[in-house]
């Protein structure tokens, strides 16, 4: 079987990109990925198997969109692949993730941003706006607490109101992004893509908590 993940094209009838095999490109097989999986939290270990919450396994997006599972020990022992086939059943270098694989963040946000979080579940972010082309989540409490109550709670389009959330990423998805410092050495923060942010909600583990809440007078 030749598969084409950067194309989304597969000769593989188990595939689920679902496209012809006649579109595929010539002449640039790369290894096999059959299975090109997008799924919720609630049922990624029955589509992906160990993979799901595994300490070496993350996501990564394609420029298309395309989600893949990408397994850590690839770069350093041949026994195991970049992209496996999924769902994994078996794995001799499967290792459960622990708290020490998670990153906590936090994230400063008005009354209509809480709003969509609160229809998630807790569970995502909402898409960003137009004119907002990255996603800011920040890593101390202290700087989101600055932010929502000296920004959020006189600011109209966030109901003059500011929540602090809280909530844990893969750090192996993390890895990929630079940690930017955006003032004192306390205010450091993620600048995630909007494009990427459907992604990074895929690696949010467990729900979004409310950790303190701001009211303008």
């Amino acid at each position: 079987m030749v598969c084409f993940p950067e194309w989304q094209y597969c000769w593989g009838s188990d595939c689920r990109v679902g496209v012809w095999w006649r579109d595929a490109p010539k002449g640039a097989a790369i290894d096999c990925y059959p299975a090109i999986v997008k799924v919720g939290r609630e049922d990624d270990r029955q589509q992906v198997g160990l993979c799901a919450d595994c300490r070496h396994s993350g996501q990564r997006v394609s420029d298309r969109g395309a989600v893949f599972w990408f397994c850590e020990l690839s770069k350093v022992d041949a026994r195991f692949a970049k992209y496996p086939r999924l769902p994994v059943r078996t794995c001799a270098g499967y290792e459960r993730e622990d708290v020490d694989d998670l990153v906590v963040l936090y994230r400063p946000v008005g009354q209509a941003e809480f709003e969509l979080v609160r229809q998630s579940e807790f569970r995502a972010f909402p898409p960003r706006l137009p004119q907002q082309p990255f996603f800011y989540p920040v890593l101390n409490e202290r700087y989101a607490a600055q932010i929502a109550r000296e920004w959020n709670t006189k600011d109209e389009a966030s109901g003059f109101v500011g929540y602090v959330l809280r909530f844990w990423v893969r750090r192996i998805f993390l890895a990929a992004y630079p940690i930017r410092t955006v003032g004192s050495s306390e205010h450091e923060e993620y600048w995630i893509p909007a494009a990427e942010l459907e992604i990074f909600n895929q690696n949010i583990v467990g729900t979004i908590e409310v950790v303190a809440e701001f009211r303008g007078e």
